[in-house]
């Protein structure tokens, strides 16, 4: 998926960091986010083979540290996976969270 990002023109970063405190899965554990910036627009995506309510919670935490620890708010919020379930779409949607199947479709 990050490859096909780059051939449409996009910049992908890997973001990692500890969570000491446990924000993220309720126990300290690394974060990890793909950051993608286009013509100065901030996207943090979530690359998933499938997706269910749980990833959507969890990718919405993982946000939440990424915009507090760089102090910067992600401009779009993004999972791109073939398979979401009905439950985990309705949440995305009712959150602020796009959803894509295809990588090309962004």
């Amino acid at each position: 998926m990050r490859a096909i990002l780059k051939d449409v023109g996009f910049k992908v970063e890997r973001y990692t960091a500890y969570d000491e405190t446990g924000k993220v899965f309720d126990h300290p554990a690394p974060v990890e986010l793909d950051v993608i910036v286009r013509d100065a627009t901030l996207m943090l995506i979530e690359l998933k083979s499938s997706t269910d309510s749980a990833d959507v919670s969890v990718f919405r935490r993982k946000v939440k540290f990424y915009e507090e620890r760089k102090g910067q708010e992600a401009d779009r919020r993004i999972i791109i996976s073939p398979f979401v379930d009905e439950e985990a779409r309705n949440l995305a949607l009712a959150t602020g969270i796009e959803i894509y199947t295809r990588a090309d479709d962004l």
